[in-house]
């Protein structure tokens, strides 16, 4: 990376910490009832994200957190991870969304989420595919919570959420993120996803896989450098996938799920749980 920019900015994507002043105004600061930011530290770069601390001119913080570009896809990206902290808001304690932009159109020229700081202190320190309603996705279907959940809870987010394609990077990782490919809903079935990347893979050998020079130290043999070997090995997967998941829906029904559930993104107060992050 050249370290060469006209930026004022430059240094927040460094691998540094410390504390500077920060006189643009913004609309980060209204959204926590203050008039400007007063300073900002680094906090972390985490592998999707980097998170900043801002602090305001009435005491007030937020945390703010700009995705990396191996996050995914910008837009979809964050406009899903806004909904699924909201929708999270319901029953869990996720950190409250003060602002967010799902573009960089913006006087921070890149996509951000502007959070409140997650109360407590990280556990480690203590014991060591979901949208809104309202985003103009194509192809969303209405969210429907099943179980013993309170009618409430059901009307709330079936109005509120729907299910839209998967963010997931094998999705859109390099010349993948411009092949038209089935990315969801998967209509709430273990076996469509299975299907969709078997297929995914299929398509993304046919078209843009090169074989290595034979020549090439790696070239374990002529067979695994061959696009026809994986491909016909993922077209025998799609033969098995009607054995893999049981066929009761209330064991292999949708679930949500947390990529990255550990100590450091989990916060408690003595013996009670107070956010979880990330």
């Amino acid at each position: 990376m050249s370290t060469n920019s006209t930026s004022p900015y430059e240094h927040f994507f460094h691998y540094k910490s410390g504390r500077w002043l920060w006189d643009e105004e913004s609309r980060q600061p209204e959204s926590v009832g203050a008039q400007s930011c007063v300073s900002i530290t680094k906090l972390a770069e985490g592998g999707y994200n980097k998170v900043f601390r801002l602090v305001m001119d009435n005491g007030s913080v937020a945390i703010a957190r700009i995705p990396n570009p191996n996050a995914g896809p910008a837009y979809k990206t964050t406009a899903s991870e806004v909904a699924t902290m909201d929708f999270n808001r319901t029953q869990y304690p996720v950190p409250k969304v003060f602002a967010w932009s799902a573009t960089a159109n913006n006087p921070v020229e890149a996509e951000y989420i502007v959070m409140e700081e997650a109360p407590g202190i990280q556990l480690e320190d203590v014991y060591g595919n979901i949208y809104f309603a309202t985003d103009p996705f194509p192809g969303c279907e209405t969210a429907k919570v099943v179980g013993d959940i309170p009618a409430e809870l059901k009307r709330v987010a079936e109005e509120r959420f729907t299910i839209g394609p998967v963010v997931d990077r094998e999705f859109w990782n390099g010349k993948r993120a411009s092949m038209v490919i089935d990315r969801g809903p998967c209509k709430f079935n273990p076996f469509a996803f299975q299907y969709d990347y078997a297929n995914r893979e299929i398509a993304w050998i046919s078209s843009f896989a090169v074989p290595k020079p034979q020549k090439d130290i790696f070239v374990a043999s002529k067979s695994q450098n061959s696009p026809s070997s994986p491909i016909s090995l993922y077209k025998m997967f799609l033969c098995t996938i009607p054995y893999l998941f049981p066929k009761n829906e209330k064991l292999s029904g949708s679930t949500l799920w947390h990529w990255d559930i550990h100590s450091a993104n989990l916060f408690v107060e003595g013996s009670r749980s107070t956010s979880l992050i990330d």
